[in-house]
């Protein structure tokens, strides 16, 4: 995806790691160890200070699916996820748990 925004080779990219848990990866940065690519939003409250995100211009976009088994019982916790995601996110359809 990002070799296509900017038009070159993903081979000339010099990716030197990857990460599943954007928090993990501040240290890093913080400590200018490189940069990192985080999705907005993915960090809210616990961005360190001097810490700054610049965004791609023109954006980057991809979609990104919440899914879970309709007669699945959701517990509290996935339900209150489930509500928050929405909330953040903006209700795409009217598959919902209730």
């Amino acid at each position: 995806m990002l070799a296509n925004w900017a038009h070159v080779p993903a081979a000339s990219l010099n990716v030197i790691g990857t990460y599943n848990l954007a928090f993990n990866v501040l240290p890093l940065v913080d400590h200018e160890v490189g940069a990192a690519l985080v999705v907005k939003g993915a960090l809210l409250n616990r961005i360190p200070e001097g810490t700054v995100y610049l965004p791609f211009d023109p954006a980057i976009q991809t979609n990104c699916v919440l899914v879970w088994r309709k007669e699945r019982v959701i517990t509290p916790v996935t339900n209150e996820f489930i509500r928050y995601f929405k909330e953040a996110f903006g209700k795409q359809n009217n598959n919902s748990a209730k």
